[in-house]
């Protein structure tokens, strides 16, 4: 899967029809934005010493190629720099990536409903080659389906969370699809992606679900809690 493809897979949260917002994993203050091909992300990475000035550092990906490369800003990102890069800037990168992890991954999500959020499984970053390792492929996805009650304050609450892939052995991922299905009452406010849940959540461990739709994945679920 290229990064168009794991982009495209979702383009609309499937409750709101809303366009879905992309974020870069580790989640620092980030600026997304598509150029000529290709997807960059952007962080402000402050020089080391005052003469040298404030820089924004560029992570960018290939939609189709998988391609990777780091690029350079100027603080207001109207000049980058490709072929002559100063040393302290070099080194101030050094220091900033090595603080993100190593360890990335591509996200999806919706921004108004908050029903809907996606992530690609953990990558690394092949700088001598300046591709992405291994790949993209999808990690999970979740879908929160809320249902209305008689009572306004009490709503019905079903998180779908439908994972693609296992880790074996502590590194090695391998494809694993299964689903895990939270359930409780809440007010309608709460149920979003970003909340925890309360402690009164009931879990239940089942077979890979696919979603189809928010209508009949719905009621499958919710049959699944009539019986359970």
């Amino acid at each position: 899967m290229n990064l168009a493809e794991f982009l495209n897979h979702q383009s609309t949260c499937p409750f709101c029809l809303e366009p879905l917002v992309t974020g870069f994993v580790p989640n620092r203050k980030q600026t997304v934005r598509y150029e000529e091909g290709r997807l960059v992300v952007l962080f402000d990475m402050n020089a080391l010493q005052k003469i040298h000035g404030n820089y924004k550092v560029g992570y960018s990906f290939g939609l189709t190629d998988n391609s990777f490369q780091i690029e350079f800003y100027t603080g207001v990102g109207t000049a980058n720099y490709y072929d002559n890069v100063p040393l302290h800037l070099i080194e101030k990168f050094r220091d900033f990536d090595k603080a993100m992890g190593a360890s990335y991954a591509i996200s999806r999500h919706c921004k108004k409903c908050y029903h809907y959020s996606s992530g690609s499984q953990r990558f690394g970053l092949n700088f001598r080659t300046q591709s992405v390792d291994d790949g993209l492929e999808l990690g999970y996805e979740l879908f929160m389906f809320v249902k209305p009650t008689e009572d306004p304050d009490k709503a019905k609450v079903m998180v779908l969370s439908n994972k693609y892939y296992e880790t074996m052995d502590g590194t090695r991922a391998v494809p694993s699809p299964s689903s895990q299905l939270h359930y409780y009452r809440g007010h309608p406010s709460t149920a979003r992606y970003d909340h925890p849940y309360p402690q009164s959540k009931q879990r239940l461990i089942l077979p890979f679900i696919p979603f189809v739709s928010p209508e009949e994945t719905g009621q499958r679920l919710n049959n699944l809690i009539v019986f359970s």
